[in-house]
């Protein structure tokens, strides 16, 4: 896929699409399940963040702009390409 700076990811998530992403050898996720979004490390299969629930996507939005992975916010992460792109999934 080709690479999307974190507006654009912002974009799909308003739209209530799911994200997979793989940073720093490891896959992420951005999904939503029993109507709240959760996002989680699928490599190691732990739910780290329940986000908010799935109408929500202002909120959404604002909670991935605070995460950071490994001290590396994820709007860093997307707008600097830190992840990979051929491995970035939208659903």
């Amino acid at each position: 896929m080709q690479p999307i700076p974190f507006d654009t990811l912002a974009e799909y998530l308003k739209h209530g699409r799911e994200i997979e992403f793989f940073y720093n050898s490891k896959r992420y996720s951005i999904t939503n399940h029993s109507g709240f979004w959760y996002f989680c490390d699928d490599s190691s299969h732990i739910l780290l963040n329940i986000l908010c629930p799935f109408q929500e996507k202002e909120l959404l939005v604002s909670k991935i702009s605070e995460i950071r992975i490994d001290g590396i916010p994820i709007p860093h992460i997307f707008d600097k390409q830190l992840y990979d792109p051929d491995l970035l999934y939208i659903f």
